[in-house]
């Protein structure tokens, strides 16, 4: 008997494509901020992707329990431009230069990638990774950076404050309990390394693959990880700036519960 035939990526890609954006051939922005901003929004309102193997890393149709049988689904992410809503973005490649005489206070900067994977249909079908997008990222500000949320996909990035510090909260309540969480700056990277300098206090929410962070939908389960043996954090305290008395510290803040603990459902991108 013979087996049916694969359907090809060029006619995937025309199915998929009234779904999923990707966007190419960006351009850079380069803002000055003389005052304080504030402006927030996490990645996963925007950041989607998607992707389902079985137990031996084949993309194939599958049964999901909210949205029933499923087409196979290769690996994929790519932004969702209209649920961009605040803050300052390179969406489709490009650099960023932002510069604050003052405090940066809960700032979104986004500077994603896009990519999917082709192939991999069954065990023996190659699997061939495309990542699009990337540039440089560089930010100063004046005064600190309060909370805010920083995202480099691909590239390399500069972000340099006074002092890097808690600038919202979050309270939540459980019956009649109300925990109340301060929140710090958070860094997240792909395949891209980022310095972080300041004169005094480095204090950082955490540091993580926005990928491998919750979507908030259960039936989603789908984890990407984005990092690659380039992808480094390298803090510096810069004495040159720092004030006479003034001391500093790298605390980071637990981000055990931004990420789910089904890490089986982890979907590579190739074995």
């Amino acid at each position: 008997m013979n087996e049916p035939a694969l359907e090809s990526d060029e006619k995937r890609s025309q199915k998929v494509a009234n779904t999923i954006e990707s966007s190419v051939g960006g351009g850079s922005v380069d803002v000055a901020l003389p005052t304080d901003r504030t402006t927030m929004q996490h990645c996963t309102e925007w950041l989607k992707r998607q992707g389902a193997t079985d137990t031996s890393y084949a993309f194939v149709p599958h049964n999901s329990a909210k949205y029933g049988a499923r087409p196979a689904e290769q690996s994929s992410w790519w932004i969702d431009y209209g649920n961009f809503q605040r803050g300052v973005g390179a969406l489709g490649g490009g650099n960023v230069d932002i510069n604050a005489g003052g405090d940066l206070d809960n700032l979104t900067v986004a500077m994603p990638t896009n990519g999917r994977v082709r192939g991999g249909r069954t065990v023996a079908e190659q699997k061939t990774l495309e990542v699009r997008n990337g540039g440089a990222l560089t930010v100063e500000a004046g005064g600190a950076v309060r909370a805010g949320y920083y995202y480099l996909g691909r590239g390399a990035g500069t972000i340099e404050a006074g002092e890097f510090a808690v600038g919202r909260e979050v309270r939540v309540t459980s019956g009649s309990q109300v925990t109340t969480y301060p929140i710090a700056p958070i860094l997240s990277l792909g395949d891209a390394t980022l310095d972080v300098r300041t004169a005094g206090d480095l204090r950082l929410q955490t540091f993580l693959d926005p990928l491998l962070v919750s979507s908030g939908d259960p039936y989603a389960p789908n984890f990407i990880s984005s990092h690659t043996e380039r992808t480094a954090l390298s803090p510096r305290l810069d004495r040159r700036r720092r004030h006479s008395g003034q001391s500093g510290h790298l605390p980071v803040e637990g981000c055990g519960s931004n990420i789910r603990q089904f890490y089986g459902r982890c979907y590579p991108f190739y074995q």
